[in-house]
């Protein structure tokens, strides 16, 4: 009985040491590529995954350029290759372009891990979400456009990209992960503070050292996950009446928030854990019209002090006058502000809504002049934000 038994372990052991991760592979412009089935109904689908038993079987499977078909023929059947697979081509450090069809909806998480090599790939307008630690550590990456197909980005997606100086993120995007863009240049290049990407409040960058009193700014629907993961000196927050959502563990260990301002009439849906160890007994301020749903609202109902703003209270900008001049601009450009009671933050914006200055206007102060001699020639936003208000106004910049 026993020597049976002992047998017929061995005998699994070996047909799992023999299993693979493929049901097939196709040679395409000399490469074998290597598919799951995904559908065996039609429509048919694959995705391309990794040879071998495991993501470690095979490594540097790959080198030069690579070409994915948008279709694959397999037993009769023609199956369209739909998503590029968990780890599929992970650890190949030779591999330095890859082409991929428009036929791809998705890339899985670690999909290109640790291509070291990898200094061009072109993501297709076919592509709605990119998995966690996609392209992490491909080094030689310089360059990336995400194309407006794509709504979700995940965490780490370009950590340690050491390379990568430009990306370009559409309007289309609704969540990046946490530390998707870590070690990279561009977004080193990000000044200290919050870091808006369109029209998310993505993180604080950097550790909070001082206290902080944030103001978020007009026009933004959402925060993004961990955006203030641990800020322990964050003491207030206000939220625009643009606020939808608000992304999970976002305020987590805020253990010294004193209080809460949100502006929106409807109370923004929140993930999980977004105000973990944040003391619950804070006044949380609302509009007055809204203050039921807020009590009621999942996330929200948490804090027992919640309570309705004074009318007053509530960002009203119908009686600030700013001007701009000259504009367009050269060197320089003078903000005037009429009727500013208390001192503003003077943020200017790119084309992307990246933040590439900033100043202070005093209260009293009616013009500020503004050094615009270092920035490059080009259209930009001036936001004028405190605590009660919060415009826009744009500036061109010629040379």
């Amino acid at each position: 009985m026993k020597k049976s038994l002992l047998v017929l372990l061995v005998i699994l052991f070996a047909i799992n040491l023999s299993s693979k991760a493929e049901d097939f592979s196709a040679v395409y412009n000399g490469d074998t590529i290597y598919y799951n089935i995904t559908s065996s109904v039609y429509p048919y689908t694959a995705s391309v995954t990794f040879r071998g038993s495991t993501d470690y079987s095979y490594t540097n499977e790959y080198s030069g350029s690579l070409s994915i078909p948008d279709s694959v023929l397999y037993n009769g059947n023609c199956y369209l290759v739909s998503n590029i697979g968990n780890n599929a081509f992970a650890y190949c450090q030779e591999l330095i372009t890859v082409e991929i069809p428009n036929s791809v909806t998705s890339i899985d998480d670690n999909a290109f891990y640790n291509c070291r090599s990898l200094n061009s790939i072109i993501i297709p307008n076919s592509v709605t979400s990119i998995g966690n630690h996609a392209f992490e550590s491909c080094i030689e990456l310089t360059s990336i456009i995400i194309p407006n197909s794509v709504i979700t980005i995940g965490a780490r997606v370009f950590y340690d990209c050491l390379g990568l100086t430009s990306v370009q993120i559409p309007s289309s995007v609704t969540s990046i992960g946490m530390a998707c863009f870590y070690y990279t240049p561009w977004y080193n290049a990000f000044p200290d503070g919050e870091i808006y990407i369109n029209n998310f409040l993505y993180e604080y960058k950097t550790s909070c050292t001082v206290d902080l009193d944030i103001n978020v700014r007009e026009g933004t629907v959402s925060v993004s996950e961990y955006a203030f993961y641990w800020a322990n000196h964050l003491l207030k927050i206000t939220f625009p009446n643009s606020l939808v959502s608000i992304g999970d563990n976002a305020f987590e260990n805020c253990a010294y928030l004193t209080s809460i301002t949100c502006n929106s009439t409807t109370p923004p849906s929140l993930g999980t854990d977004v105000f973990k160890y944040v003391n619950k007994s804070i006044p949380i301020y609302v509009p007055e019209a809204s203050l039921a749903l807020y009590q009621a609202a999942e996330g929200w109902r948490d804090f027992y002090n919640i309570q309705a703003l004074e009318l007053d209270d509530i960002i009203n900008n119908n009686n600030i006058d700013i001007v701009i001049y000259p504009n367009p601009a050269q060197d320089k450009a003078k903000i005037r502000i009429d009727n500013l009671y208390s001192k503003a933050d003077i943020i200017v914006l790119d084309i992307m809504g990246k933040e590439v200055k900033r100043d202070v206007i005093a209260k009293g102060i009616k013009e500020l002049e503004l050094n615009v001699s270092d920035l490059p020639k080009g259209i930009y936003n001036i936001l004028i934000l405190n605590e009660t208000i919060s415009q826009t106004k744009k500036l061109i910049i010629t040379k």
